[in-house]
């Protein structure tokens, strides 16, 4: 079970009252483990089809989004 564990998920489950019950945590870790490996494959996928221009321009991206952040 500690390898599903996350902050969201930790938070939600002790703002439950009483005692967590093992199907309670399965169904919180399930949906968004899904939900990360959907993502993933389906941003692997469309990162094939981008062009090679868009594809380099990707990485000068993630420092604009670094700067973004501090400013």
């Amino acid at each position: 079970m500690s390898f599903g564990i996350t902050d969201e998920i930790y938070a939600t489950a002790i703002s439950r009252d009483g005692k967590i019950s093992p199907s309670y945590m399965f169904g919180l870790i399930v949906l968004p483990y899904v939900g990360w490996t959907s993502g993933t494959l389906l941003g692997s996928i469309a990162g094939e089809m981008l062009t090679p221009f868009i594809a380099n321009a990707m990485g000068i991206l993630l420092y604009g989004m670094f700067i973004a952040i501090f400013v």
